[in-house]
């Protein structure tokens, strides 16, 4: 498993445009029209700030730069992005202002690329996890009826019902690993009471918030907006910021389920390679030496 993520330098706004005394009043347009309040100085240690009556020069605080080497979605970023004007960050190499990062420079393909294809990763390798674990749809079955006797929901029964139906089973035949079960589906269900502490210890993703990845597998599903953009607003930063915590939720999980998977494929292939040595205990030295010899 690979965690895709594009850096900084892949999103941020790298043509600058400085702010200019000469053009003062196109400046103030500008960000009015783009909701900031800031242009940046040539120098590239300080910026312009403007009440949209008068600029005033500042100095650029350590809080407002950020390396665009910086993968986007690191904890830093969101940390600082909040706490800026216009959230808006200094993207610097070196000492050198190499670009500017507005939360709206995540609107972008790379951004949606990386998020799909970790998200086929993730859903790919949870699936086989659960299945070299053990568990078959029977243990999916079994689970909600253990959840429907503790709270009859009509959820549960309809579930049950698709479950026990010809035609899913027949469906479920014709896919691997869990191809029936959704996303939050195969998480609440790695996480349930039903499951002893033990089983729940042993399947490690009780610490993943499902809720979180499954919003944000939705979002990105659905090509939704991740600056909070809509017909009556350019941009919104606390729709950006829910989604990138969202990010960082399945991140976490991410390395969680990888780590997981890891040693699960070692101790498989261990016992595959003991299985083999197994075998060869029980040829003669002819016997290896034709096998050894004559493979590819």
């Amino acid at each position: 498993m690979t965690w895709i993520e594009p850096a900084i330098e892949d999103i941020a706004t790298s043509g600058i445009i400085y702010y200019s005394e000469k053009y003062n009043d196109t400046c103030s347009r500008i960000c009015e029209v783009l909701q900031i309040d800031l242009f940046p100085s040539t120098n590239h240690s300080t910026y312009w700030q403007t009440d949209y009556h008068e600029w005033e020069e500042k100095v650029v605080a350590e809080n407002q730069k950020i390396e665009i080497t910086t993968k986007a979605f690191s904890e830093e970023i969101i940390t600082k992005i909040a706490a800026t004007p216009s959230n808006i960050l200094f993207a610097y190499l070196a000492n050198h202002l190499a670009g500017i990062l507005h939360f709206t420079n995540y609107a972008n393909q790379l951004i949606y690329q990386s998020l799909y294809q970790n998200f086929y990763e993730f859903e790919t390798n949870l699936r086989e996890y659960l299945t070299l674990l053990g568990f078959t749809y029977n243990d999916i079955e079994l689970y909600y009826e253990y959840s429907f006797a503790k709270s009859p929901k009509a959820f549960y029964k309809s579930r049950l019902e698709q479950l026990r139906s010809e035609k899913f089973k027949v469906e479920a035949k014709e896919l691997s690993n869990f191809q029936k079960l959704d996303l939050k589906e195969a998480l609440i269900f790695s996480k349930s009471s039903y499951h002893s502490k033990e089983i729940r210890q042993k399947i490690g993703l009780f610490k993943i918030n499902e809720v979180q990845v499954s919003n944000l597998r939705n979002t990105v599903m659905h090509a939704k907006g991740i600056t909070g953009s809509n017909s009556e607003i350019d941009h919104n930063f606390s729709s950006f910021e829910k989604i990138f915590l969202q990010v960082l939720s399945f991140k976490e999980a991410f390395y969680t389920l990888k780590k997981l998977r890891t040693d699960q494929i070692n101790n498989f292939n261990s016992k595959m390679n003991d299985y083999t040595l197994a075998l060869f205990d029980k040829l003669s030295d002819e016997e290896l030496k034709t096998f050894f010899y004559t493979r590819n």
